[in-house]
């Protein structure tokens, strides 16, 4: 078992993360509200997704993020945030080429031949 307290964005308040481990199961519950309601969080998502860089931790452990990271490992939480970061990389990338295409199609309307 492991326990995080994730600061609020707002910085005004403290939520407390914890995550088990049963053979390949990683579970985590926040007590924010959302995460109480069976939504996700970001304070789980991004202790999951190893992105503690994106909140505040007071006094964690080092060594628990490191745990955390290697417990996702093959479990099904870790292949879903996988799959969700890939598909994030892919639609940046989806973004950029679309705005090529937009840059493109001005172009051709802009110096296109002349309608007679």
């Amino acid at each position: 078992m492991l326990r995080f307290r994730v600061e609020s964005s707002w910085g005004d308040w403290e939520y407390r993360a914890l995550t088990v481990r049963k053979t390949d199961q990683v579970r985590m519950s926040c007590e924010r509200e959302a995460a109480e309601n069976g939504l996700h969080c970001k304070h789980r998502i991004n202790l999951a997704a190893a992105a503690p860089e994106q909140q505040k931790l007071p006094s964690v452990k080092p060594a628990d993020l490191v745990t955390l990271c290697q417990w996702l490992v093959g479990a099904p939480l870790g292949m879903s945030l996988s799959a969700i970061t890939e598909l994030k990389r892919e639609a940046e990338k989806l973004k950029v080429c679309r705005s090529k295409a937009k840059s493109a199609l001005r172009l051709a309307l802009v110096t296109g031949p002349n309608p007679s």
